[in-house]
């Protein structure tokens, strides 16, 4: 697909130090650990017992947690469970300390999710070789956004590929900024970074409010987000997405162009044009009607809900609602159509839409 989805690694500035979380109840151990880390350039977390590590992980997005398996409030292994199962944190590497003469442990820590391990007593070093290590592989395995470090394309289509064995069970939203880029052209393009990673934060915290454990959120690249999870679920997280971006978007403007409500920037034709504030589109096609086989089906029909998206002029969520054989519309039949259903639930009727935009291109 050309855009897929992402884990967030989120909304610092720009050039960002890798941020390690240790977690440990030894306080003489995080320190050896944290000057070690420090040394190789790494930011440094830390956390003395399960429940404080959970808690940082969720509000501080490391890129990778190196913990110990005897923790007070919460073992070790729940708390790397909880890690692997966290809609935020699932992608997060996890390197478990454990004794070296004790191999269950180790057998049990590798169960539970955990992606490596250093024998107790460790060779500081060595837990910085392969903290870098896995942090390095990671990357690579998810093409992950250095801008958001939400997994990529090919994270996002494997995805795609096991729900679509799962009748009814697959709903992807596409989440695109309209006049995002007069805005980077305008304002420059580290505040056009900082509208990026606001955009992943606020989606990130929508799929989390309304997602489940297997809910994924991705960044192609780009203003391109994607969520996968179910369709009972799509609706409340796109609408919740676009309400939080409503209410902070004009923040990120001037006061006098925010006031105004444009900003006056170059179209693509080089010349002047008035572009409104940024608005979200959210784009839902799903598995429910139509018979789904291959994720390039999903991604025409993104691709066609688009364009109905982009002439709404506003925040909004278009979902494909069509069955196995949508109704082909006459011309004289589309704008009653397009009336019709948004006057029942103020959606614009999608086939009617898509075979307008067809006529447009024609002439």
């Amino acid at each position: 697909m050309e855009a897929m989805l992402e884990p967030v690694q989120p909304f610092g500035d720009g050039v960002r130090t890798e941020r390690i979380l240790i977690v440990d109840a030894d306080p003489h151990v995080r320190h050896a650990v944290r000057q070690g880390l420090l040394r190789e350039g790494f930011d440094v977390l830390e956390a003395a017992d399960g429940y404080d590590g959970i808690a940082k992980a969720l509000a501080e997005s490391p890129a990778a947690v190196v913990l110990d398996l005897v923790l007070p409030r919460m073992s070790g292994l729940e708390l790397c469970r909880k890690l692997k199962s966290g809609l935020t944190t699932q992608q997060v590497p996890v390197i478990v300390l454990t004794k070296r003469d004790r191999v269950e442990d180790t057998l049990r820590a590798m169960e539970a999710g955990a992606d490596e391990y250093v024998g107790k007593p460790c060779d500081v070093r060595e837990l910085c070789a392969r903290v870098r290590g896995i942090i390095r592989r990671s990357k690579r395995d998810l093409g992950a956004s250095p801008l958001t470090g939400l997994p990529g394309n090919a994270v996002l289509e494997q995805e795609i590929a096991r729900r679509v064995q799962q009748p009814g069970r697959l709903a992807v939203i596409h989440f695109d900024l309209n006049s995002f880029k007069p805005y980077n052209d305008y304002y420059s393009y580290q505040r056009g970074d900082e509208v990026l990673r606001l955009t992943a934060q606020l989606i990130v915290e929508a799929a989390r409010t309304g997602g489940d454990r297997e809910t994924l959120v991705a960044h192609l690249g780009g203003d391109d987000f994607f969520v996968v999870t179910s369709p009972e679920r799509a609706d409340a997280i796109a609408n919740r997405a676009l309400q939080s971006f409503d209410a902070l978007i004009p923040l990120h403007y001037d006061e006098a162009d925010r006031r105004a409500g444009y900003i006056t920037a170059a179209n693509r034709l080089g010349q002047a044009h008035n572009f409104p504030l940024m608005t979200l589109s959210a784009c839902i096609a799903t598995n429910e009607a139509e018979d789904v086989t291959h994720p390039g089906q999903i991604s025409k029909t993104l691709a066609e809900l688009k364009g109905v998206a982009k002439r709404a002029g506003r925040s909004t969520c278009v979902r494909d609602r069509r069955g196995k054989c949508p109704r082909t519309f006459t011309p004289g039949e589309k704008d009653s159509a397009v009336e019709r259903r948004t006057a029942e639930d103020g959606r614009p009727d999608v086939d009617a839409a898509i075979a307008a935009d067809e006529d447009d291109r024609e002439v």
